[in-house]
Parts: C-alpha cells; structure tokens; sequence
C-alpha cells in the first residue's frame, strides 16, 4: 500500500477553515500527480462542526430526516446554510435516540471546490471525529470511552458514547509546542530540539531536570485539560438528566502520543485506563500479516484509516 503526508505552510488551512485556496489547491496538484491518487475521502475538522442529541417519538423511516430536521430548526433556525448528519444511537418503541451534527455548508463547498480544482474527486465528507472512533473504539462498542488526538499544532479532545460522538474540544497544544519549549529552553534548532524530546522519557526523576520541565510544561498544561472534561463527563447529567455512563479507556493518538512516558504520565494525573491506540484492531487483517507502515506513523494516520475503513462498513 501507499502512504504519506504533506506538511501544509502556516495560514493555508486555521481553525479547519481553508485561508488560501490557491496555495492549497497548487499543493494539492502536486501531491496527486506524484502518488497517482484521484478518488478520496475526506475528514472534516470538528472544531466546525455543532453537535445535538436529541428524542424524537417515534415515526415512520421515511419521514425520519424531516422529523430531524424540524428538531434541529429549533437550535438553529437558518438549517438551510447548513449540512446535517446524524447517527440513531438508540432505536425504541416509543422513539429514537439521534446524535446529530451540523455542519457550515460553505465550508464543504469551499473544500470540495479546492480538491475538485485539484484533480481529486470526493467520495465522501466525515466529520474527523467519526473516523478516529471507528479506527480506535471497539467496534459495537457502545460504552464512553475519550480519545486524544495529539496533532502537530493542536490536539483534539472526544468523547464517544453509544458508539457516536457527543464531545469534541480543541486545545492550541500540539507536538509543535513541545518542541519549542524545548527549543527555546535549550537555543536549539527546531530540528535539533526535535531529536532531543524523541529521546528522553517525560519523567521528573529523569537526570536532565531542565530537559524534563520543558517536555512537562505544554503537556501539564493539555493534562489540566484532559482532566477537567474529564471530570465535567462525569460530574454533570446528560440532556435527559440521567448520570453518563463511566468512561472507560481514554485512548491517545497522534503525532509524539508514542512519546516515551506520556502514556505513563497521563495514566498517574488522570488514575485513569490510558493506552496508546492500536489502530489495527478493528481491520482484519491475518495474524500473519504485517502492515508496512511503521507502528509509530500509524498513530499520526489514525484518521485516513477511519475514513478507509468508513468504505468497507455498513
């Protein structure tokens, strides 16, 4: 198989909102001419998505996207501007339990608009979230279970519950910042500084004191984070009133989530069940088989491997 990554320049893509259309698109071009790729998927950033749970009584399937939509008008009036999806958590007797997420419809049109000009042709938009639970979370699983995406410039926090997502946050730290707490610690280079974080384990009884508080600062301050949704998921009742259910792994992804002793730190601040992603689990593959990419990369395509993995589930 073939796999890779294309960093993008500052101020192309902010917030997951494109900036420069141009210079994506050119990047784009460029990047579908060298791997011979023209059909995609593609995820879009849930930092732009809004999410509902709500009831509806029960009604006829057919008319279920009309019940829907009614439902969601009362949130948000103007639906027409939008792009509505939805999961059915729960179908009962009396009614349908519906996670649903409503996306800006400008932002689907200005990315299929880029990709198409680009060459590539969309097959489908997923909301981020929904890929990295499918790539990560049991499959059927309907229990809670919280997801941490450590990014390059910032990390994603979830929550999946009844095998949907119903809490998404973006925190501004990412691999990056670690990097430049180290950088700016030491006077280093970013590359340099880059090698130095990947060789030494996030511990304080580590030798190199100054070295340890710098890895520390940006990844306290994500943990203050993680520990106060945390907390909220499970200190606070649902839109029905009923206590949510207990969390029951937090699972992290990402770029440095493979960072030596993060996992560890994370399990000791949060006395949670904390676990690198194993993002082979829910594809069959044959005892015997190895993937070719690398076990670390395959933390960084968490993502894509949802969205692939989205085509061959019902």
């Amino acid at each position: 198989g073939v796999f890779g990554e294309e960093e993008l320049p500052s101020g192309i893509i902010s917030s997951g909102i494109i900036q420069d259309g141009k210079k994506l698109e050119k990047i784009l071009r460029t990047l579908r001419k060298r791997i011979g790729v023209k059909f995609i998927n593609v995820s879009v950033p849930g930092e732009q998505v809004s999410f509902f749970k709500i009831r509806l009584p029960r009604v006829k399937k057919r008319r279920l996207n009309k019940a829907i939509n009614a439902k969601i008008k009362e949130y948000i009036p103007d639906l027409k501007k939008f792009v509505l999806d939805y999961t059915i958590i729960k179908e009962e007797k009396d009614g349908y339990e519906i996670q649903a997420y409503v996306i800006p419809k400008a932002l689907i049109k200005k990315y299929l608009e880029v990709f198409r000009k680009a060459g590539f042709v969309p097959l489908s938009f997923e909301i981020d979230t929904l890929a990295l639970a499918r790539a990560v979370v049991p499959q059927d699983e309907k229990r809670p279970y919280f997801i941490i995406n450590f990014g390059p410039t910032k990390t994603t926090l979830s929550i999946i519950s009844d095998g949907a997502p119903c809490f998404f946050l973006t925190s501004p730290i990412g691999a990056s910042s670690v990097t430049h707490e180290v950088k700016e610690k030491f006077d280093l280079s970013y590359e340099v500084a880059e090698i130095l974080k990947e060789g030494h384990k996030l511990t304080l009884n580590a030798d190199n004191k100054k070295l340890s508080r710098a890895l520390f600062e940006p990844i306290a301050r994500l943990a203050d984070e993680i520990q106060k949704q945390y907390i909220n998921w499970h200190l606070t009742l649902d839109a029905e009133g009923k206590k949510r259910g207990q969390i029951q792994k937090i699972i992290v992804c990402g770029d440095d989530s493979y960072l030596p002793g993060l996992v560890d730190y994370l399990k000791t601040r949060l006395r949670s069940n904390v676990e690198l992603a194993n993002v082979w689990g829910n594809i069959n593959l044959s005892d015997s088989y190895i993937p070719e990419m690398p076990y670390n990369d395959s933390l960084r395509f968490t993502t894509a491997l949802g969205l692939a993995l989205g085509r061959f589930r019902k």
